[in-house]
């Protein structure tokens, strides 16, 4: 799960560099450990149905922005937007869980 974890970091780094639109600091940390690693993966499994399937066709299918927006017939806005709330509802979860 760490190397998992790790990809999905460099991807989210790649990907913003790309796309002009730079993460924050807190976006762009890996998790240290293997009990960050599962709390991120239980947390990408409760996401709002939408904002999962972004996460996961972004980061794990690895597929572009606008192939995700013709895939679930929304605009490329569309998905930034979802892609973002679900970063940073996961990024908020997981510091509220190291206090």
């Amino acid at each position: 799960m760490g190397i998992a974890s790790r990809v999905v970091a460099d991807h989210w780094k790649t990907s913003s560099r790309e796309s002009g639109n730079p993460l924050k600091e807190a976006e762009a940390t890996v998790p240290a450990d293997a009990e960050d690693s599962t709390l991120l993966f239980q947390l990408v499994d409760r996401l709002p149905e939408a904002q999962f399937r972004v996460i996961h066709m972004r980061f794990v299918e690895q597929k572009s922005i606008r192939d995700i927006a013709q895939e679930l017939g929304r605009s490329e806005g569309a998905v930034k937007q979802l892609q973002l709330r679900a970063i940073e509802s996961l990024r908020a979860q997981m510091e509220g869980a190291h206090g």
